[in-house]
């Protein structure tokens, strides 16, 4: 008799899931790279940074046009002009525009910020090149694969699995990277393993970096140079890049860049100008 409820139960389960309905599966918001653009524009236009930016335009139509056709404009600098090589991912826009939605309502920008942004909205740009190919940077690979370097130095690498390395781990197979600060030296033996770049006032180059916190500064022709600590965040610093600056945030400040740990946004400062066109 419990055999028959048994099979009465399962009979009954199976009847029940051949009725359920097929799961909705809700549509991507930003199916094309324009309708991500101006989702880009409806996240950065918003009443705060119209605030703080002085813009004089009370429903933000014209902040947002400005956006749009700036992020429509640097489609090619995304993708780094290969069209064959990059897709827009549809299905990691509406992170990017979540992140960029979370910080600009504040109208400032903290180093932790650019960098949350960064990973957020670089992967809404995936290579399609497949193991092996011949690549010039991440984007032009395919999803999990990296473009990889065998040699510091190369002009191009192959899109590979990439696998990190910290101090001391063997990096002579094909796809092995060494953390932030250390190289890849060879051994007596043959091998290779990761060990610590450059110490401060040590001698650098393109094949020996510094460690992590420094930077190589003075380089001559041949690219050797000295190890020097990386800038620390100062309205009276300048700096060329992220990397040069200890925050990882060199931002336009005035007519000049310099390392910062916030951005704040307000009438005349440069990154209002991304808003009103000028």
């Amino acid at each position: 008799m419990s055999g028959l409820l048994v099979v009465g139960v399962l009979a009954l389960g199976a009847c029940s899931s051949d009725d359920k309905p097929d799961p909705i599966i809700p549509p991507d918001p930003y199916p094309t790279f324009q309708t991500f653009c101006a989702g880009v524009a409806t996240a950065e236009c918003v009443a705060p940074v119209q605030t703080a930016c002085a813009l004089n335009d009370d429903d933000g139509t014209l902040c947002k046009q400005e956006v749009t056709a700036s992020c429509l404009a640097r489609e090619i600098d995304i993708t780094r002009g290969i069209k064959d090589t990059a897709n827009y991912r549809k299905d990691r826009a509406e992170a990017c525009i979540l992140a960029i939605s979370s910080v600009y309502t504040t109208a400032k920008i903290s180093s932790a910020d650019h960098t949350a942004l960064l990973n957020a909205c670089r992967p809404v740009f995936q290579g399609r090149l497949g193991a092996d190919f011949a690549c010039d940077d991440d984007v032009d690979c395919n999803d999990g694969l990296g473009c990889y370097r065998a040699n510091v130095g190369d002009v191009q690498g192959t899109c590979q699995t990439i696998t990190k390395k910290v101090v001391g781990q063997s990096c002579a197979a094909k796809g092995d990277v060494c953390g932030t600060g250390l190289y890849c030296a060879e051994l007596s033996n043959g091998g290779k393993n990761c060990v610590e770049g450059s110490p401060e006032g040590g001698n650098c180059n393109k094949a020996l970096p510094c460690v992590e916190g420094f930077i190589c500064l003075n380089q001559d022709a041949d690219g050797k140079g000295t190890c020097a600590a990386k800038t620390k965040s100062s309205a009276s610093s300048s700096c060329g890049s992220d990397n040069e600056c200890l925050s990882g945030f060199c931002a336009q400040l005035g007519e000049k860049q310099a390392c910062l740990d916030v951005v704040g946004m307000a009438a005349g400062a440069p990154i209002c100008d991304n808003f009103d066109g000028q």
